[in-house]
């Protein structure tokens, strides 16, 4: 590493091990819990899975990319599991339909998804059904389609997220990521509409494995979002102002949900949701 000067001849294998590790760490982190770490200035290659500022890489040494700057790509990479993109989000020869084994995909400080890019996010995990995690940070459009993520069932007939954070969209139509059944944890934090028109087609009925959810700025919930959605234990929606019809129908282990006392609440919205739901105004 040292070519010249009195540590020269300095053995840094240690140095260099650590730094790998931490790389790789950094990485499970994005992957496991969803942070985003800066590596805006990691502009040296710590180990073969990072791909560095401006470089083409058309045969990937490992499964696992993470692009800085990058101003070309492959149109090839198949083998793919886990790409994260920071700053330039479309390099020259970038094709997410090639990607049909992607787990992971993040967007990170860049300037919006385009129209096909948005297109493609949804096949990878409605039809290739390997897309677990999806970390946008401008999302590119104020919408999040109708049916952009859903599966038509449950098992194999799913969709296949699990976690999801989309920055700058506002509105969620329906049925959006209807049996999602795989999908445990989203975060949208400038959603201010999330639509729903009956029938169980809210935006995330369905998703039988959601937990959890925060929506810090959503005011308008319509017919269904979270209807039959038997695991989810606390929703958040702080300065909601409507709350529609069937919004948590079914909710069996619902107990907590948070909206101001003065939201406008169907009285359908808790229908066979557990008698020791906890109801918090903020």
């Amino acid at each position: 590493l040292i070519k010249f000067g009195p540590q020269k001849s300095v053995n840094f294998t240690g140095a260099v091990a650590e730094n790998v590790d931490a790389v790789k760490k950094s990485l499970d982190d994005v992957v496991a819990n969803l942070t985003i770490p800066d590596y805006s200035a990691a502009y040296s290659v710590f180990s073969d899975f990072v791909i560095a500022n401006n470089i083409n890489c058309s045969s990937p040494p490992s499964d696992t990319l993470i692009l800085l700057n990058t101003t070309s790509a492959s149109a090839t990479w198949a083998n793919i599991k886990h790409l994260f993109i920071f700053n330039n989000w479309e390099p020259t020869g970038l094709n997410l339909s090639a990607c049909v084994n992607l787990i992971s995909l993040g967007f990170i400080n860049g300037p919006g998804l385009t129209a096909d890019q948005r297109t493609q996010i949804s096949t990878l995990a409605k039809t290739y059904k390997k897309l677990q995690t999806l970390v946008v940070t401008d999302w590119g459009d104020s919408t999040i389609a109708a049916e952009a993520f859903s599966g038509t069932g449950e098992g194999a007939d799913s969709g296949s997220l699990v976690r999801v954070i989309i920055h700058k969209a506002t509105i969620i139509q329906r049925n959006a990521f209807r049996f999602c059944c795989n999908l445990t944890t989203v975060f949208f934090p400038d959603v201010f509409r999330i639509q729903g028109e009956g029938a169980a087609n809210g935006a995330f009925s369905y998703c039988t494995s959601l937990t959890k959810v925060s929506f810090p700025s959503a005011e308008i919930l319509e017919i269904d979002p979270f209807s039959h959605c038997p695991s989810l234990v606390t929703a958040s929606f702080p300065i909601a102002k409507s709350i529609g019809k069937w919004a948590f129908c079914d909710g069996t282990s619902l107990k907590v949900v948070i909206y101001p006392a003065t939201a406008n609440v169907d009285s359908s919205a808790f229908d066979r949701c557990l008698s020791t739901l906890q109801i918090l105004n903020p």
